[in-house]
Order: structure tokens, then sequence, then C-alpha cells
């Protein structure tokens, strides 16, 4: 088990999304859709997810500027997080 303070229900679910690529079957607004759908018949609240391919087209340039600033600075974060647990083992 590699995630040893994760609830093993919640671990089964991570492990099932990693088995079948979840990332990967999102990766088109097709497939978004039909996940939030799915996503809508398991929440106990008023979710609005089948209204959240059409928020993502709305706001998809926006998005798609603010993801370009975003990610590069995520990046750095990441390495200079990695080089510091990295000296910390020397």
């Amino acid at each position: 088990n590699g995630y040893p303070r994760i609830q093993e229900k919640v671990r089964l679910r991570f492990e099932s999304m990693i088995s079948h690529n979840f990332l990967l079957s999102c990766s088109t607004k097709e497939h978004l859709h039909s996940t939030f759908l799915h996503l809508n018949k398991r929440v106990k609240f008023k979710s609005n997810f089948e209204l959240a391919v059409d928020t993502l087209n709305l706001f998809e340039k926006q998005l798609s500027e603010d993801f370009d600033k975003l990610f590069p600075q995520m990046i750095e974060f990441v390495n200079d997080k990695c080089q510091a647990i990295n000296i910390s083992r020397l």
C-alpha cells in the first residue's frame, strides 16, 4: 500500500482512477461532460455539474491565459521543493 494515510475507501477509489487513466478520460469536453453528469448523480446536493462544460466554454480563453501564467510558476515551485528535499537528505 503506497498510500498509508488515506482511508481505505478513498485509497481504492484513487487506485481505480489511476488504473483507468481517469485524467486522460477527462481530456475532451465530451468526456468531461459525461464525468460531470456521473458526479451529479452521486452528490446529495444541487451541484449544477451539468452546466460545468458550458461554464468552461464561456470562460475558456481566460482560464487558458491564467493557466499559462500559473503553470510555469507551479513547475518552479515543485522543482524548488524537490531540490530542497534532495539537499536535506544529503
